[in-house]
């Protein structure tokens, strides 16, 4: 019986908390998109901090490779939370730097679950945790200074235009690699 009268109560939680954004996003959509991002950047720093801690107990590295990524990730899209338009945190943020880094952190996403597929299936492969931080930090470090600094990052998004043919291929490409990981977890290929 308290098996189904949990359930219940997290139903009721459930449809609160939807309600609540719902409310939220035809108050103000600044605070319904700072608050749906926070809420993946605690998700993606979980990750981080469950599959360090569990680093040692795991047959192989599959979830210290993702949870190191999962750091990353979490990181930019706490940045592309913070350049979101109204928010004045960075003087030469804009609507383009936020959309910038959006694309960055799903690309970095769906190439890293599709690297992070030869660990799940090759349960002998062992990583060294320093050089993916390595990898990782270089990559971002590299990326973040094409953005903010040198501003050579390809447009995103444009006021007067909308979305750039960059962003709008780029989902593209991020879904398609996104189809061939799924299609490798349903089916994956004998060689590995």
């Amino acid at each position: 019986m308290e098996s189904i009268e949990r359930k219940i109560l997290n139903v009721i939680l459930a449809v609160f908390l939807l309600a609540s954004l719902y409310i939220i996003n035809l108050y103000n959509y600044q605070l319904f998109h700072s608050t749906s991002e926070i809420f993946s950047v605690v998700v993606a720093f979980s990750i981080y901090m469950i599959s360090w801690n569990a680093r040692a107990y795991a047959d192989n590295d599959f979830l210290l490779f993702l949870g190191i990524a999962y750091l990353f990730i979490g990181g930019i899209d706490l940045l592309h939370t913070l350049t979101f338009e109204g928010m004045n945190i960075f003087a030469s943020a804009n609507y383009d730097t936020s959309v910038q880094l959006w694309v960055v952190a799903r690309y970095i996403q769906s190439v890293t679950l599709l690297i992070a597929f030869v660990l799940l299936i090759n349960k002998k492969k062992r990583i060294k945790a320093g050089y993916i931080f390595g990898i990782y930090a270089s990559i971002v470090i590299l990326v973040l200074l094409s953005i903010f600094y040198f501003k050579s990052f390809p447009s995103c998004y444009n006021v007067e235009q909308g979305l750039s043919n960059f962003k709008i291929i780029s989902e593209y490409i991020i879904c398609f690699i996104l189809i061939i990981t799924i299609f490798l977890l349903i089916k994956p290929p004998a060689v590995l």
